[in-house]
């Protein structure tokens, strides 16, 4: 599937936009207020959420940007657009969609009452998002072409490429959208499915209801009930009328008080967003709001989604700042705990897709271990996940860091690379010595199976490291924006710190680390059966990482695109959550 004037960057793709100067148009930020004074602010909202949502599990980007331009351009702006625009860039994308709805929230005015069924009024729409292109984040589509200058200066390029993509990686459109709701809201079920049956001291289901007045199980529903309403959207639904958008809470008296517990968490009135806005103007680009509050509240019962990205991610980072706020409301400090808990939750559940993956191999071709343990005094973990076959070995540590909103969108790499360091690399402890964390973790595994020092050698049972050629070392990662360009050449680059301090046994080949997000493990799965999880990795090395750019989604991607192959496990798993989903909502007393 080709998308039309987009910047590929794995398995995303971020828009290269048409702007107002493009077209010759006026473009300033006093242009754009202009222009949104003038239009019904409620009907904006509304369609521009709409839009939104159909952007994100549109099949095919370049067919709906065209029905968009159709619906809301002008002949003579259609006119203008193909003469100026011969590359085909594009004018409707979700983060200039993002922008308008904070623009048009600070600007909301429930009096205005132009009509949007007008061929001017929605014209002037269009117009708004040709501005709002050009305000937004600054054009990537040359950051690729940066990174072909000279070798001393291409490092510095990288940095600054990074910490440019990841915000944008956060308003990425999915290239194989449709799949990727589906597995998102599984993944999703899977992780709680294991925090409320995991073994430990925290309850995390009592401390989610603590807080909340529901269950787990009560906000993943709610939540999936709301992204199935606007996975079902069309343009001509958008088009035909208001009612079809707005979130029906009235199917039955228990449904409705269950979304009352639900709403304080996930929703924003427009006079809230604007008044936290213009108190801190740089969330206009941010968008944090928008993630804290993906539903907004027009009036008492007239409720819109405005981002279904952001409110399937409530599904797991909500739930993990909730408990975590509970735990600290109730004992301070202890919000520390549910950290290690969600990370464990995590690793289970990134070691089941390597062991469904591994063990359905015919003929078997690898080992998957998991937890492997060192055999004599103690029981140190080796890391958390081993795969191995005669002569390789690859060492996986799954972590699930979620990066601070100031390390996000800073643009400042210094800040960046200090929380990847604490995170993921190791941090200094109080005598001065490393505290390895992924990274870190993943050499000291190395050194301790490859030392050439046999007092300082260590063995796991079944794995004969004489018999070793290669050594995998690969991080898997909860957060989608670690697959940004170029995050797999920075962690690399750390791991690479500890190669050169090598002491290792001379026949043993270490092989760049590899970074995998959870998303690239899913979409991994499938081609397990057939090929062996190295494999995968040697062609990914062979093809990607001298360009030191794009991410593992690359090659998942370009497996997906050649010759598709469903995930029998994550398809069986999305019929059996509708069945439940189904027999949920008449528990309820819904009809729907």
């Amino acid at each position: 599937m080709h998308q039309q004037g987009l910047t590929r960057t794995g398995n995303i793709a971020v828009g290269v936009y048409i702007t107002a100067s493009d077209i010759g148009f006026p473009d300033s930020i006093e242009d754009l207020t202009t222009i949104l004074q003038t239009l019904n602010s409620e009907q904006v909202l509304i369609i521009l959420s709409g839009i939104n949502c159909l952007i994100q599990h549109s099949e095919n980007s370049s067919v709906t940007e065209m029905a968009f331009q159709q619906a809301f351009c002008s002949r003579i702006l259609r006119e203008q657009i193909a003469d100026k625009n011969p590359t085909g860039r594009f004018i409707f994308g979700r983060q200039p969609t993002l922008r308008l709805l904070t623009e048009v929230a600070c600007l909301f005015d429930a009096h205005s009452k132009s009509d949007m069924n007008q061929t001017e009024v929605k014209n002037k729409l269009a117009r708004s998002y040709l501005i709002a292109n050009g305000l937004s984040a600054e054009d990537k589509r040359n950051s690729q072409n940066d990174l072909e200058i000279e070798e001393e200066n291409q490092a510095a390029v990288r940095r600054s490429v990074m910490v440019d993509f990841i915000p944008l990686v956060e308003y990425r459109i999915h290239l194989l959208s449709s799949r990727s709701n589906g597995e998102f809201l599984v993944r999703t079920h899977e992780l709680f499915h294991r925090l409320e049956k995991v073994n430990s001291n925290i309850d995390a289901n009592d401390l989610f209801y603590q807080a909340t007045g529901l269950t787990l199980r009560n906000y993943y529903h709610l939540i999936a009930l709301i992204v199935s309403k606007y996975l079902t959207l069309s343009l001509e639904k958008i088009l035909e009328g208001e009612e079809s958008l707005f979130i029906d809470f009235k199917g039955s008296p228990d449904l409705k008080s269950l979304y009352d517990k639900l709403l304080p968490h996930t929703c924003i009135s427009v006079n809230t967003l604007a008044a936290e806005t213009e108190k801190s103007p740089s969330l206009a680009n941010e968008f944090r709001l928008w993630r804290q509050y993906p539903l907004v509240r027009l009036s008492e019962d007239r409720i819109i989604c405005v981002d279904i990205s952001f409110l399937l991610d409530k599904l797991q980072t909500g739930v993990f700042w909730i408990i975590r706020d509970q735990l600290e409301k109730l004992k301070k400090g202890d919000g520390q705990k549910i950290i290690g808990l969600w990370g464990d939750v995590f690793e289970d559940y990134a070691a089941s897709i390597i062991k469904r993956g591994i063990n359905s191999q015919k003929p078997s071709m690898e080992r998957c271990i998991l937890n492997p343990k060192y055999i004599g005094k103690g029981v140190d973990e080796c890391t958390d996940i081993v795969v191995c076959s005669d002569d390789t070995l690859i060492l996986l540590e799954c972590k699930a860091p979620l990066l601070s909103a100031r390390a996000r969108f800073s643009g400042d790499f210094n800040k960046l690379r200090q929380e990847l360091q604490t995170k993921l690399v190791g941090t200094e402890t109080k005598e001065g010595r490393k505290k390895p964390k992924g990274v870190g973790q993943l050499w000291h595994a190395i050194q301790t199976l490859g030392h050439t020092n046999k007092k300082e050698r260590r063995k796991i049972e079944g794995i004969d490291i004489s018999n070793v050629k290669k050594i995998y070392p690969v991080l898997v990662l909860s957060d989608r924006v670690f697959g940004a360009p170029c995050m797999n050449w920075f962690l690399n680059s750390e791991f690479q710190r500890f190669v050169k301090r090598n002491d290792l046994k001379k026949h043993l080949e270490i092989m760049p680390l590899t970074v995998l997000t959870i998303e690239h493990l899913e979409e991994l799965e499938p081609w397990l059966n057939d090929t062996p999880f190295y494999t995968h990795l040697d062609r990914w090395l062979e093809q990607f990482n001298q360009k030191d750019v794009r991410g593992f989604g690359d090659y998942t991607y370009s497996l997906h695109e050649h010759k598709p192959r469903g995930n029998q496990f994550m398809n069986q798993r999305f019929e059996e959550i509708k069945d439940e989903a189904y027999e949920y909502l008449s528990s309820q007393g819904s009809d729907s």
